[in-house]
């Protein structure tokens, strides 16, 4: 077992390894489960607030969207900061979007509040990745650390949808949302208390976070978002902003990539595009993504024909992967 300093864990001196590395996993345990709205419950909020079940479907992406703008950034974050100060901060602010989202009925502003809890999930997911990595695989062996990584991301969300259906179903869609505060709380209370600041923080230029590149490609890429989701709901060119979306979105994803492949410090390194092994990677990744999120693609199936309460569908779900290893 390696210990919180081998592990890069700015633990206090008279923390012990164990609860050191105890204090990483409270802090994941809310990080995985956190979005900005829960399918689990898009029924209920659907029904409370007379909204379409797409509305809680595009926040859901857009905090994913969220994540994948932030990751070019998030390495000279980490190494800007002070662990404990990133940690308390983003926590904190977690913290009040999550309220926010539990008081806001405007589906404008819940999309950018989830974007925006996707954006801030990005740094503290790869924060845990740095520190738990040589747990999993001590001779940090991708392959064999994502083969325990991503069972606990994709269990983390899993759980949600189920916590989120029975806290929706006997109380109410908004108490999933004081539940992540309750971690994000706990979560916040044992980093204040065994972490301590290991480095003093250090100011980043603003022209190396490309606040530029990030507004175009996180823009373009939430209108295909809301493009996808809304199309057959709107009647897709029957919609006058679906029409200016479908023009814009792909101009501005297409000056993304210009601008990435012509600069001389880009954004992004496109670079991995041009490998097979990276291609192949990606296709893995997508595919998986997409047999995941089958969650919320049944759902309106079972709730809508066959009528099943959303605490058994997503019950059901955790019973099939179970029966296909048998």
């Amino acid at each position: 077992m390696k210990t919180a300093s081998e592990l890069d864990i700015p633990a206090r001196p008279w923390v012990p390894d164990l609860l050191a590395i105890a204090t990483v996993f409270i802090i994941m345990l809310p990080i995985a489960m956190l979005n900005g709205t829960y399918t689990g419950s898009m029924v209920e909020v659907s029904n409370t607030l007379g909204v379409y079940t797409e509305d809680i479907t595009i926040g859901y992406y857009a905090a994913s969207a969220g994540m994948a703008v932030s990751y070019p950034i998030v390495p000279k974050i980490l190494n800007a900061f002070s662990s404990k100060s990133l940690l308390l901060v983003n926590l904190t602010l977690q913290f009040f979007l999550s309220w926010f989202c539990a008081r806001e009925a405007n589906i404008d502003l819940l999309i950018a509040a989830s974007f925006i809890i996707g954006f801030l999930k990005g740094f503290l997911m790869l924060w845990i990745i740095r520190r738990i990595k040589f747990i999993f695989s001590p001779k940090d062996v991708r392959s064999e650390f994502y083969a325990y990584f991503y069972p606990l991301v994709f269990g983390g969300g899993q759980l949600s949808m189920v916590i989120t259906a029975l806290l929706a179903y006997h109380y109410d869609w908004k108490y999933m949302y004081y539940f992540m505060m309750l971690l994000l709380l706990i979560a916040i209370l044992a980093v204040i208390l065994f972490f301590r600041h290991d480095r003093p923080s250090k100011p980043i230029p603003w022209g190396e976070l490309h606040p530029r590149e990030m507004l175009i490609i996180a823009t373009g890429v939430l209108m295909l978002i809301y493009v996808i989701t809304y199309g057959k709901t709107l009647d897709w060119m029957a919609s006058t902003r679906i029409c200016i979306y479908i023009v814009i979105a792909p101009l501005l994803v297409a000056l993304f990539l210009w601008e990435q492949f012509h600069s001389p410090h880009p954004y992004v390194s496109l670079k991995p595009l041009f490998q097979w092994k990276a291609i192949v990677g990606y296709f893995y990744m997508m595919l998986v993504m997409f047999f995941s999120t089958s969650t919320s693609l049944l759902t309106s199936y079972l709730t809508t024909i066959l009528r099943v309460d959303n605490t058994h569908s997503y019950t059901l779900y955790h019973y099939c992967p179970v029966k296909v290893d048998k």
